[in-house]
């Protein structure tokens, strides 16, 4: 099946293409519900104007009814009031009115959504009593604003104030004020001056007109106007409503005008992206050419071209970097063969030296048989222990071990020192029928035994090996040497605390009396105890100059056969 060849340049022009016509669907989109959206939004805006002007409105309109209730109930307000209308005295009458002013007043100081008070003759229709001078054009009666209109109670919608000192719209409402004699008389108490202004302030800014409703009137007179495209209303708990009207070219103002804004950044959008893109395909792909020669430089392995340049500094790096690789590779080539040939060298090696580990332990495997021949049980020993010890030692395939693995071959080794010194090993632990079947490195106890014999040593020295299983394992070493001087301590000392082993100065250790290797062992302990456990060890060495030595080992407890790398820790 033949793959259609289709180059960069068309795969990027066709890349583009796709991106723009996906973008432009987006939009179209993206403008569809933003205008979707923004109408939702401005028609929730109304409808939120109109329900928080209706809820304030109630809450006017439920104080006024508790200060109506209030004043219409007040003992005080009807005894000063009758002694008010009945009295003739014009100095009593004034008396009267003061009182009962202040009565009124009393009741109201504290609601700041109570203005003016009257108190109106329906059978005389007048104005017997009020908190402030009223306006020459007084309109007590009314029969189409109300909001309620009950046998003892009904609210007027609002309204211009009855005083002419408040030049603002007011909630009216009127409560028959029940005496013993008549009920002839009703108190009207009206809104707080600034009250309903600042509760319509909104709604009169955001809506043509604003028209109040009672539950058995009519909204049909609203629409009279054909400019009137968009009604919106909100009823409230009390019965009445609220609507407001929006004019089509009003409505269709505020929308056209947030869609123009929106559409004028979208096509500023659109071109900067569009310059954008162009300028990208340009930049992108004529670097791209010179990248295929370059390449092409590389593949044919002319070493001669020079180096391509570009005015983008990636691709100049680029260019920069081929190059490079290009010498590498040839560098590299051409040391493989080398290492190929020193490869091959040493493999041969190796094989050689193969050889004589097999030469040796075959040897001492005939001296071996020879000694029980000529019944030598002490050489047979020797050979013995010299033959476990190598092959213990040659065994480079594995660097870890298993304790008991570690303290058997201590033995063997011991029995090779009690040929040339006079001293005893011990080896104990606790529990006692613990196998101590627990992965260690190797050689980390051969050196401190080494050190024990070679410069602590004394006829008849004892050392003793005590290992105690717990939650981890403590090993400690004891001899009953010459001890080591405290100049020789403090150094090594600092040998272990600098846990530096790779990069550490090299602190001499060499006396009169030692060698370099006194410090050397025990830095191999040291590097060995921190691969293995990773850190997680303890090592404590102390000493009693011409008596004793002790060094204590703590180490985690690692399960395993050091012929299986993969130990269980605890």
């Amino acid at each position: 099946m033949k793959i259609l060849q289709v180059s960069l340049k068309r795969r990027i022009f066709i890349f583009c293409s796709l991106l723009i016509l996906l973008s432009i669907s987006t939009y179209i989109f993206i403008t569809y519900q933003f205008i979707n959206s923004m109408r939702t939004k401005i028609n929730d805006n109304y409808s939120r104007t109109l329900y928080e002007a209706s809820n304030s409105l109630e809450d006017v309109i439920w104080q006024l009814t508790l200060t109506s209730e209030q004043l219409s109930q007040s003992n005080d307000i009807k005894s000063n009031f009758l002694d008010y209308i009945s009295s003739a005295n014009i100095i009593d009458k004034n008396n009267y009115y003061v009182n009962l002013r202040n009565t009124i007043n009393l009741l109201t100081m504290a609601n700041e959504d109570i203005g003016l008070i009257y108190i109106y003759d329906t059978k005389d229709d007048k104005v017997v009593f009020s908190s402030f001078p009223l306006s020459e054009n007084l309109t007590v009666r009314t029969d189409n604003d109300y909001l309620y209109r009950g046998d003892e109670l009904s609210f007027i919608a609002p309204r211009q104030s009855q005083s002419h000192f408040i030049n603002r719209p007011v909630i009216i409402l009127n409560r028959r004020l029940k005496l013993d004699s008549e009920d002839r008389y009703m108190i009207s108490i009206e809104s707080g001056f600034y009250s309903i202004s600042k509760i319509l302030g909104k709604a009169y800014s955001s809506f043509d007109d604003i028209y109040f409703r009672s539950s058995d009137q009519s909204k049909n007179n609203i629409q009279n106007n054909t400019n009137i495209k968009y009604t919106y209303t909100h009823a409230a708990n009390q019965g009445w409503s609220i609507y407001g009207t929006i004019s089509y070219d009003t409505y269709n103002k505020e929308l056209s005008s947030i869609t123009i804004n929106f559409l004028i950044s979208s096509i500023l959008l659109l071109i900067i992206v569009s310059i954008v893109g162009i300028v990208f395909f340009k930049s992108t792909y004529k670097p791209l050419t010179l990248v295929e020669k370059q390449l092409n430089s590389f593949l044919s392995d002319d070493m001669q071209s020079g180096e391509l340049q570009t005015n983008i500094p990636e691709y100049q790096n680029l260019f920069v970097r081929i190059k490079s690789l290009q010498k590498e590779v040839n560098y590299l080539l051409n040391k493989t063969k080398e290492e190929e040939k020193i490869n091959y060298t040493i493999q041969l090696e190796k094989l050689r030296s193969q050889i004589n580990p097999h030469f040796i332990m075959n040897t001492l495997n005939t001296l071996h048989w020879l000694a029980l021949i000529n019944d030598e049980p002490e050489i047979d020993n020797i050979t013995q222990s010299l033959s476990h010890l190598l092959s213990y030692n040659l065994d480079k395939d594995n660097i870890s071990t298993t304790l008991n693995k570690e303290l058997i071959t201590i033995t063997y080794y011991a029995d090779l020192q009690k040929v040339r010194y006079n001293f005893s090993l011990n080896i104990t632990k606790e529990p006692d029928d613990d196998l101590l079947n627990y992965a260690c490195p190797k050689f980390i106890l051969q050196p401190i035994i080494e050190n024990s014999i070679l410069h602590g040593y004394k006829d008849n020295m004892q050392i003793n090996i005590h290992v105690v299983v717990h939650d981890h394992i403590t090993i400690h070493i004891n001899d009953n040497g010459t001890g080591i001087d405290a100049d020789t301590l403090n150094k090594l000392i600092i040998l272990y605390n600098s846990k530096q082993y790779c990069n550490r100065p090299y602190i001499d250790l060499k006396d009169e009396q030692s060698d370099e290797h006194f410090g050397i062992g025990l830095s191999y302990i040291f590097q060995s105890l921190d691969d293995f456990y990773s850190g997680h060890y303890c090592f404590n060495i102390s000493s009693e100059y011409g008596e004793k030595t002790h060094i204590e080992i703590t180490i985690p407890q690692m399960k395993g056969d050091y012929d299986d790398q993969s130990f269980n820790r605890r």
